[in-house]
This record gives C-alpha cells, sequence and structure tokens, in this order.
C-alpha cells in the first residue's frame, strides 16, 4: 500500500535522478545502497530509512525541509479543512441544542426556577465550547 508521502518521495527522487542525468545504478553507489533499494524507493513500494534519505537529499540536491514542505502540499487544502470545521461546528451546535431541549421538554420538575435554567443553559455552553475548541484547535 502506497502512502501519499511515499508517492511524493518516488516523484522526486526519480525527477531529481532524470535532471541530473544519473542512472540508478549511479544514485545507488553515491547513497551506499543496493540499486533494489532505488527501484523500490522510484516505484513508491518502500518508504527509505532515514539514512537512505539523507543521502539520497545529499546526492539529489533536496533538502528534507522541502519533503516536508511537500507533504503538507498533499494534505487537505485549508480552506477544505476550514469548511469541515464550520459544518461540524454547524452540526454540533443544533444537536447540542437539540438534545439539552429535549431533556428539559421531558423533565416535569426540572427546573423550577429561571437560575436553574440559567445554570443548565450555562453548562450545556460550557460542554459546547469545550468541545468546539478541542475541534478548532491547531495542530
Amino acid at each position: 500500500m502506497q502512502t501519499e508521502k511515499q508517492k511524493m518521495i518516488a516523484a522526486l527522487v526519480k525527477e531529481k535522478r532524470v535532471g541530473l542525468n544519473y542512472t540508478q545504478q549511479q544514485l545507488a553507489d553515491m547513497c551506499k545502497v543496493s540499486l533494489r533499494s532505488i527501484q523500490r524507493i522510484e516505484n513508491g513500494e518502500v518508504y527509505p530509512r532515514q539514512y537512505t534519505l539523507n543521502e539520497l537529499a545529499k546526492n539529489l540536491g533536496f533538502t528534507m525541509e522541502s519533503l516536508e514542505t511537500n507533504s503538507a502540499s498533499t494534505s487537505l487544502p485549508k480552506k477544505e479543512k476550514l469548511v469541515r470545521k464550520w459544518i461540524m461546528t454547524a452540526t454540533l451546535t443544533v444537536v447540542f441544542f437539540l438534545l439539552s431541549t429535549a431533556y428539559l421538554a421531558q423533565a416535569s420538575t426540572f427546573p423550577e426556577t429561571q437560575f436553574e435554567l440559567i445554570i443548565y443553559y450555562a453548562v450545556v455552553l460550557i460542554f459546547l465550547s469545550s468541545t468546539l475548541l478541542f475541534i478548532w484547535r491547531n495542530k
């Protein structure tokens, strides 16, 4: 099973190798790994070990930071993530409101006073806020 990062590394290694006019065997010799390892990396069959990644980066002229930047760009775009968070926020708000109102509708003696009702909704809002804070926190 190929992961997105494996595919990205495979494409980058092959692109850089071909751009420098190296054969797979030449790259394998420079990196002190087997020809089969280079083939498997370029086919996206394996995720290279850290040593191999470092050797590839050194010999092909890319940085490990560029790998992180490229892998971040293959994840969901910011706009799509933002839309998902807003949809989740709206859905949870409606669900919390409906569940808290349903509880009040079925309770025959609760709330007895306006104060209890305010406290009840304050607790519901705190719980909702905590849940939304969890969703919106930056990772």
